[in-house]
């Protein structure tokens, strides 16, 4: 599987589509890891984006290398909206000597970075008679920390993320 260093700014961002169980709301976040993983059939290399909120824990999934061009596209676009919405374009897989991905330093440059989200039920899991707390969450869109959305009107860059 190939996998390139990523600049965001050469990605039409997207925003996401994905799930977890982070309580719904806009919530200010932080990038508190970032990590490289196998899927589950071993087709793709997933970049997994942890955030941690004041109220909980949320972990995106992204395919970023692997047989289906059309997931990493998606992926791209996603992951492009994130560096946008914390200013931080790009991201590097750092290889080992054999030229394999070190799994716990892909996108290191995001952790630490901040922004915001609105989290919100998917389809067919929002609260119910059955299950009255709700089921998949998914992040709708991610916002600056400022709270506005990356390429709207009235959003401004914020300094880059120390390395």
């Amino acid at each position: 599987m190939q996998l390139q260093d990523f600049d965001a700014r050469s990605v039409q961002p997207q925003q996401p589509s994905g799930m977890g169980s982070h309580p719904p709301g806009m919530h200010e976040f932080q990038v508190t890891n970032t990590w490289l993983a196998p899927s589950e059939n071993n087709n793709h290399l997933m970049l997994h984006v942890e955030f941690t909120t004041p109220v909980g824990r949320h972990v995106e999934r992204f395919i970023v290398a692997g047989t289906s061009e059309k997931a990493i596209e998606i992926a791209n676009k996603q992951i492009a909206m994130i560096c946008h919405a914390t200013n931080v374009y790009k991201l590097s897989y750092p290889k080992d000597g054999n030229g394999n991905p070190i799994f716990d330093q892909a996108a290191r440059e995001l952790r630490g970075a901040r922004g915001r989200f609105e989290i919100g039920f998917q389809k067919g899991h929002e609260p119910s008679a059955e299950r009255p707390n709700g089921g998949y969450v998914e992040v709708k869109k991610y916002y600056d920390v400022n709270g506005n959305e990356p390429g709207k009107q009235g959003s401004a860059p914020q300094p880059q993320q120390a390395q």
